[in-house]
Formats: structure tokens, sequence, C-alpha cells
């Protein structure tokens, strides 16, 4: 059976808009692909810098309540002089940003420094039920 004319004419068509397609397709994927692997550096820049960024904050915490731990070590060194222990704890407290509550050991529980009342006033007892053993 002899080829059609008009087969002929529609590989043609077919081989010329396949021509003309491919490349604009290829240059296409290549495009996308270019932009998702830039989205995907930039995605992974911003997550090591937010990494970063907790991990000093994280740090700057550890290193406050190695202060505190520091302040109160420092109760035994100062021969058990509450004032002197108060005012480091002010110290460590102003650099913490926070108010400090330190408490005595169970089963009174009795509050042996709080840098929220002002130096010398007399520290309030701790209700029972309300206390830092409580919470």
């Amino acid at each position: 059976m002899p080829d059609r004319p008009g087969a002929s004419f529609r590989l043609h068509l077919i081989g010329i808009l396949l021509a003309a397609l491919l490349p604009a397709c290829l240059v296409g994927f290549v495009a996308i692909w270019q932009e998702i692997r830039a989205t995907q550096a930039e995605a992974r820049r911003s997550l090591d810098e937010s990494a970063r960024t907790l991990a000093l904050t994280v740090d700057a915490a550890i290193n406050a309540r190695i202060g505190l731990a520091v302040a109160l070590a420092a109760m035994a060194a100062n021969g058990d002089d509450p004032p002197a222990f108060g005012d480091q704890l002010r110290d460590v407290a102003a650099r913490l940003g926070a108010g400090v509550f330190v408490y005595g050991p169970p089963p009174q529980i009795l509050p042996l420094a709080n840098t929220v009342q002002p130096p010398g006033s007399a520290l309030l007892p701790v209700a029972p039920g309300t206390g830092p053993a409580d919470a």
C-alpha cells in the first residue's frame, strides 16, 4: 500500500512541533529546577541562622543560671552573711532581668532571699501549699 500524501505532511508537522516545543520545555524545566534549588538554599540559610540565634539564646540562659549557681555557692563563702548574699543575688537578678527567690529546704520551705523586695525588708513566709515545692 503506497504512503498517503497526508501522512507525510502530518509527520513533518509533528516533527516541526517537537523541534520547536522540546527546547522550550527543556529551558522551562531547567529554570524551574534552578528556582527550586535557590529556594532550598535560602531555606537552609534561614534555618541555619535561626539555629545559631537559638543556640546563642540558650547559651545566654545557661550562663545566667551558672551565675545564679555561683551566687548561691557564694553564700557558704560569705559565712552565711545574708546582706552580702542578698547583694550578690540582686546583681545576678539584674543580669537575668528577672526576680530571684531562694527558699530553704523542706519541710518548712522558709524564704531565704527575695530580689523583688527592697533590701533589708522582712521576707514574707510561704503559705502552706503555695511554695515552690507545691508547684
